[in-house]
């Protein structure tokens, strides 16, 4: 009567084990796609931000529309290919972005996570574009802060579950 006890337990904790384990690769694996996704869309949408804004200042390149620019929670700069800060939205309060000289030697969009402001961390697309046979890269950044609260909800629901 005791082996089947012990036989029957064992089977159960086997059976939890088995679905604990499908249960925590479900998540995990949501969790890594969830983020992948998140990541996409934002960095879509600050390409997006940022492409009115190239074929602006390809048409009127002594124009000063970034130095013009306020907009709550949306940060811009233009850069040269040396780093120096041209033009910077009125929102940064004189303050340039933290981007590294390296980071501007690029050919196409580049996404980084920068500190900014009061401790929050951004997320800012590097977009370079030539004009006039220069150089420059146009830095568009957000708050991080909207991609955090779904992952610390999405947290909060794996330990619900």
């Amino acid at each position: 009567m005791i082996r089947a006890r012990t036989l029957r337990l064992r089977m159960i904790l086997l059976f939890c084990g088995a679905v604990s384990a499908l249960l925590i690769g479900s998540y995990v694996s949501f969790f890594l796609f969830l983020a992948q996704e998140v990541r996409s869309e934002l960095e879509r949408q600050l390409l997006e931000t940022a492409g009115p804004m190239i074929a602006d200042l390809i048409e009127d390149p002594a124009g000063q529309d970034i130095s013009r620019l306020d907009l709550e929670g949306q940060y811009f700069e233009l850069l040269d290919s040396r780093g120096n800060v041209l033009q910077m939205s009125r929102n940064l309060d004189g303050r340039a972005l933290t981007i590294e000289a390296e980071d501007l030697n690029i050919t196409r969009p580049t996404f980084h996570l920068i500190p900014g402001q009061g401790g929050r961390k951004l997320r800012t697309a590097l977009v370079p574009y030539r004009t006039q046979n220069k150089a420059f890269v146009l830095a568009v950044a957000v708050p991080n802060s909207e991609v955090e609260e779904v992952f610390e909800a999405f947290s909060w629901i794996m330990v619900l579950f």
